[in-house]
């Protein structure tokens, strides 16, 4: 039976069983090709080359381990004693899990999500071991990195800005309260008319004739004709 599949690996020691270095590994759907309901195997062999640092030795342990995805939390593993001939004197890779045991973290069912369990599997720590089965180091690689959160700013509503209301220009000397002289034109303007000045942001107004000092305009604003005779301070 098999058990729903699971992840099992396939392991090398050079120490009498103390260390297990992995050389080859299958996650989730192990002896069949995919999700199914059947508990029937379908792949009962497994074919994979062997590291290409892998050390010589003829005290070797061969294992293969698993973990299945339905049912008893249980750890199967099966070992062979191996020859190996090769050239290089130390092997690198990642140390092989051990889960659902005394002393080790519980795998659980996987009910259909078959990346259960395998942070145990990422996270493994990475073994050095030489083919007269000293262990030359081990390293704990950091956990799986996960995803950032995302902090999202508060939405913050932009405060309108008014501008400042244009500034009519009242003509109070228009109609004065006396009475005009009898020639409002003696002088060089007409009496209650508005000009632009000339060089500066504001404005005259004649007074019997003669036009008055430059009135200034609001700030950010100019002298604009509105008519023949009137202004106004705007934009």
């Amino acid at each position: 039976t098999a058990r729903g599949g699971g992840h099992i690996q396939f392991s090398l020691s050079y120490d009498g069983g103390k260390t297990f270095v992995v050389i080859h590994e299958v996650l989730g759907h192990a002896f069949l090709n995919g999700p199914t309901t059947s508990n029937e195997a379908t792949i009962l062999s497994y074919t994979f080359d062997l590291p290409r640092d892998i050390p010589a030795s003829d005290k070797a342990i061969f294992a293969w381990t698993w973990v299945n995805a339905v049912g008893s939390r249980d750890f199967y593993m099966n070992c062979a004693d191996v020859a190996i001939r090769g050239y290089s004197k130390s092997l690198t890779g990642k140390q092989m899990t051990v889960v659902n045991h005394d002393g080790y973290p519980t795998i659980p069912e996987f009910n259909g999500n078959y990346d259960t369990g395998l942070e145990h599997y990422r996270d493994a720590p990475t073994v050095f071991v030489a083919g007269d089965g000293s262990v030359l180091g081990r390293v704990k690689l950091p956990p799986t990195p996960q995803a950032p959160a995302v902090s999202v700013p508060p939405v913050v509503k932009p405060t309108p800005v008014e501008k400042p209301t244009p500034t009519k220009v009242v003509n109070a000397l228009a109609h004065p309260s006396s009475p005009p002289p009898p020639n409002p034109t003696s002088g060089g303007c007409i009496h209650g008319t508005q000009a632009c000045a000339s060089h500066t942001p504001g404005y005259r107004i004649c007074i019997w004739g003669v036009y008055s000092d430059v009135i200034p305009c609001g700030a950010n604003t100019k002298c604009r004709y509105t008519g023949p005779d009137s202004v106004v301070c705007g934009w």
